[in-house]
């Protein structure tokens, strides 16, 4: 599967309401993804990541996960970042290809990163 992802300016003040205090811009787990961020400038957002694998922090339900549902793998799938938000590879990553304008955090196995220039 391929997705795009862009990033609306209006994305700020959503964001703020959101996201639960999980940090995230979004979390990705699962395989065999083709995804690629893009965003306007006037986006970022101090504190936000993408999140790759591990521990998602309660995002998306209000209330909270189940255990079953907040902890998975994330392997062999390519994430473009065409932002500036950082991305933050988990330990639960594996054969996850990067390319990023944002830093980006490895804390998995055989993951390859590109950094991008803008």
């Amino acid at each position: 599967m391929v997705f795009i992802i862009s990033i609306k300016p209006d994305f700020e003040s959503f964001a703020r309401f959101y996201f639960n205090s999980s940090g995230s811009v979004a979390y990705i787990g699962g395989s065999e993804h083709n995804i690629t961020f893009t965003a306007s400038k006037e986006v970022l957002h101090e504190g936000l990541a993408i999140k790759v694998g591990g521990d998602k922090n309660n995002i998306r339900l209000k209330n909270g996960n189940f255990p079953h549902q907040n902890d998975f793998k994330a392997h062999n799938f390519e994430l473009n970042n065409q932002t500036s938000f950082p991305v933050v590879l988990s330990n639960k990553s594996q054969g996850v290809k990067v390319k990023s304008l944002g830093q980006v955090t490895d804390l998995g196995t055989g993951n390859k990163i590109e950094k991008l220039t803008k």
